[in-house]
C-alpha cells in the first residue's frame, strides 16, 4: 500500500503535464497581423488623447488589440499555474501525511509515557504500602521483643525469687519451756521480706481444722528481711497450758495428772501441742520484682523424742 500512495502525486503531475502539452500542440499557430497605415494613425490619435497613460491601461489596450495573441498565452500560463498548484498540492499532501504519521507517533509515545507514569505511580503506591507494612511489622517485632524481654525478666525473677521454709523448731532451754525458737530459712535466690501472717503454739484438737489465729502476732518476725541462703532464728512465748502439757503429756492443766491419754476423762477431746503458722513475703528488691508469696507450716510436739515432728498431711507445710 505504501508505494502506491507515494506514487500518486507523481502520476497526477505527469497526467497534468501531458494534458497541457496536448492542448498546446493542438492550438493554431500564433500570427501577429501587421498594422496598416490607417490603423496606425488611429492608434496614434488615441494615444494622444491621453498624454500620460498608465502602464495598466497601456497593457490593457494592447491586450484588447492583440486578443488573438494574448488568449493562447493566457491559456498556457493558466495551465502552468494549474500544474504548479497541483505540484504544490502534492507536496503539501505528502507533508500533511508525514505530519499525520509523526503526530500519530507522538501520540503513541505520549500514550506510552502516560502508561509508564501510571505504572510508576502504581509501583510507588505498592512500595509505600510495603514500607508501611514493614514499619508495622517492625513495630510488632519491637513489641514482641519487649514482651519477650518482659517474660525473660519475669522468668529470671521467678527462678531467683525468695523461698521461705521452716527449718527447725525447739525450746530455748531444755529445762525451760517458756520460750520457743523457730528458724526460718530462705532457700531462694533473692532477699525475702516478711509482710504479714502469724505463728502460734497451742493445744489444738487433733480433729480441728487449723485456721488463722489473730490472737497471736509475729513479733520480731514482722517486716523482717532474710537474705537468700540465710537462716534467721525467731522466738515466741509459750502459754502456761502448753508448758504444762509438755511437762505432763497425759495431764490437763489444772487437773490431776493421768497415767496415759486413754485415762483422760470422758468429754475432754484428744489434743496435742502444735506449732503452726502462715507467713506472707515478697521479694526484698521490691514488689515490682515479683508477687507476694506464702509459706505454711505445722509441727506437732512428740513427747517421746522431745521434738517437734512434721505431720503426715502434705498440705500442712509448703512454700510458694
Amino acid at each position: 500500500m505504501t508505494p502506491r500512495w507515494r506514487a500518486s502525486p507523481a502520476v497526477g503531475m505527469a497526467l497534468l503535464l501531458a494534458v497541457a502539452a496536448a492542448g498546446w500542440l493542438s492550438s493554431p499557430p500564433l500570427t501577429v497581423p501587421k498594422p496598416n497605415g490607417a490603423d496606425q494613425q488611429h492608434k496614434i490619435a488615441q494615444y494622444r488623447e491621453n498624454d500620460n497613460p498608465s502602464l495598466l491601461l497601456t497593457v490593457g489596450a494592447w491586450a484588447r488589440d492583440n486578443r488573438d495573441t494574448v488568449e493562447p498565452i493566457t491559456a498556457v500560463c493558466g495551465l502552468g499555474a494549474a500544474i504548479a498548484l497541483a505540484v504544490v498540492t502534492g507536496f503539501l499532501w505528502g507533508a500533511t501525511k508525514s505530519l499525520a504519521k509523526s503526530t500519530e507517533g507522538l501520540a503513541g509515545a505520549a500514550i506510552g509515557q502516560i502508561a509508564e507514569m501510571v505504572l510508576a505511580r502504581d509501583l510507588a503506591e505498592r512500595q509505600l504500602k510495603l514500607t508501611n507494612d514493614r514499619f508495622l511489622l517492625t513495630g510488632k517485632q519491637t513489641d514482641l521483643a519487649e514482651k519477650q524481654h518482659g517474660l525473660l525478666r519475669l522468668q529470671f525473677y521467678a527462678e531467683h525469687r525468695p523461698r521461705l521454709v521452716l527449718k527447725e523448731v525447739y525450746f530455748a532451754r531444755a529445762d525451760d519451756f517458756s520460750t520457743l525458737v523457730y528458724e526460718l530459712a530462705n532457700t531462694g535466690g533473692s532477699k525475702a521480706k516478711i509482710t504479714g501472717g502469724f505463728v502460734a503454739i497451742d493445744l489444738v484438737s487433733n480433729f480441728r481444722q487449723f485456721k488463722a489465729m489473730a490472737g497471736y502476732s509475729l513479733g520480731r518476725a514482722f517486716s523482717a528481711e532474710i537474705n537468700d541462703g540465710w537462716v534467721e532464728p525467731f522466738t515466741i512465748g509459750v502459754p502456761s497450758p502448753v508448758q504444762y502439757r509438755v511437762t505432763h503429756p497425759s495431764g490437763i492443766f489444772g487437773a490431776p495428772a493421768l497415767d496415759s491419754p486413754s485415762a483422760m476423762p470422758e468429754g475432754i477431746p484428744e489434743s496435742g501441742v502444735y506449732f503452726f503458722g502462715m507467713l506472707s513475703y515478697a521479694d526484698g528488691r521490691g514488689e515490682e520484682f515479683g508477687t507476694v508469696r506464702g509459706a505454711v507450716f505445722r509441727r506437732k510436739w512428740d513427747a517421746q523424742s522431745g521434738s517437734f515432728q512434721r505431720t503426715e498431711g502434705p498440705d500442712h507445710e509448703y512454700a510458694d
